[in-house]
């Protein structure tokens, strides 16, 4: 949220219509402008209504091309977060080894209870125990979506085309469609 005053000094979305990450663009132009930025100091579940992966996997990559945009170095890094399959990759060396189906193990548990956590410290929807098994398909999946995001320059928002160059949306002329 902005409040009305501070959003017209800034020109309201006029300076990052056409960037893709108008949120961080809109926090990096309320700063600019001498005011402050905060966090709320509170979760929000959100909840997203069932859609096929394919609309999922296109909003993911969607996500890391403007992750790339933003931050082209640390986008570089991502995978270095993702745990469960740098674990897999760490057992795949030795899968005999006990230390190495430890590491796998713990990983594995710690990822799947994690959510389950912190749902019943401070969201509290029974939705999210039921899903928490979810994240380790998504760790496996995230690697192959990155390589995809690597690559890839053209998004489609909001029904349109656009490629993306320097951080800003360019839209993509239809070509007779």
């Amino acid at each position: 949220a902005i409040r009305r005053q501070v959003f017209e000094a800034i020109v309201a979305f006029k300076p990052i219509a056409d960037q893709l990450t108008t949120d961080q663009e809109m926090g990096k132009l309320v700063g600019q402008h001498g005011y402050k930025v905060k966090l709320a100091p509170y979760l929000i579940a959100m909840d997203e209504e069932s859609m096929p992966f394919a609309h999922h996997a296109k909003q993911i990559v969607r996500w890391l091309i403007a992750i790339k945009a933003a931050s082209p170095v640390n986008y570089q890094f991502i995978l270095l977060t993702n745990s469960t399959f740098l674990s897999f990759i760490f057992w795949l060396f030795a899968p005999a080894d006990r230390f190495h189906i430890a590491v796998l193990a713990g990983t594995v548990l710690f990822r799947t209870l994690t959510p389950v956590c912190l749902n019943a410290r401070f969201i509290k929807d029974p939705k999210v125990v039921w899903h928490a098994w979810m994240v380790l398909p998504v760790d496996f999946v995230l690697p192959v979506l990155w390589l995809i995001g690597q690559w890839h320059r053209r998004i489609t928002w909001r029904g349109e085309d656009f490629l993306v160059r320097k951080g800003k949306m360019v839209p993509v002329e239809n070509n007779g469609r």
